[in-house]
């Protein structure tokens, strides 16, 4: 009895230090459980933490800025719907991208009714230790009968990797609770997207460099 009334309470400190999730309405058609206290990322923040040619669908982060999660949309077609292409394809650019990669789970799933393929590692990129959850889905225009404009969309909840034991059960439950309504979601995606207009990497690097010298 005691040792039942040791572990309950054991449980309980466990369960109070895990951040209490809320849903959140992601994009059009997609919603997940954050944790209650991220926030929306700023079109500053993202500039300068993500730059790229493509802007992200949505981004969200911790208060103190440390814990990221976001999606976004490859630029390319995809051809067709295998999950097992997909999935060799980009564990091959995690493999180029970062050193040091240790999978800690790897697979392709159903979660609440859509196909997924799920990578979890830790990794180094510039001397940094990340933890990084990646989940990836394939969604194409409602009216397309032929799979012609389907895109990759790319769920990402990253970290530094000191803080891997912390977030992993978080980063597991945010990605499981992904929920997306395929047609209303499908429904956005246009045969050919416009370009984004924001500010090119390059530009982006200059101007922190400004900063810094200032």
């Amino acid at each position: 009895m005691k040792y039942l009334l040791y572990i309950s309470i054991c449980l309980l400190f466990i369960n109070a230090d895990e951040p209490k999730l809320m849903p959140v309405k992601i994009t059009e058609g997609v919603t997940a459980s954050l944790p209650k206290d991220f926030v929306a990322m700023s079109e500053g923040d993202i500039a300068q933490k993500y730059p790229s040619t493509k802007k992200p669908l949505a981004m969200f982060t911790s208060l103190d800025r440390t814990v990221d999660f976001g999606l976004n949309v490859s630029k390319s077609l995809w051809a067709g719907s295998d999950f097992g292409i997909l999935k060799d394809m980009y564990k091959a650019t995690i493999m180029e991208m970062y050193s040091n990669v240790v999978f800690l789970h790897e697979g392709t799933e159903k979660i609440n009714g859509n196909d997924f393929v799920l990578f979890e590692f830790t990794s180094e990129a510039d001397n940094i230790k990340k933890y990084t959850y990646l989940s990836y889905t394939i969604i194409g225009n409602a009216k397309d009968k032929e799979n012609k404009t389907n895109r990759v969309y790319i769920f990402n909840f990253t970290t530094d990797g000191n803080k891997t034991a912390a977030w992993r059960e978080t980063a597991k439950a945010v990605m499981y609770s992904i929920r997306i309504e395929p047609k209303k979601l499908a429904e956005t995606v246009e045969e050919y997207q416009q370009p984004h207009k924001g500010k090119r990497p390059i530009q982006v690097i200059k101007e922190n460099k400004n900063k810094t010298k200032k």
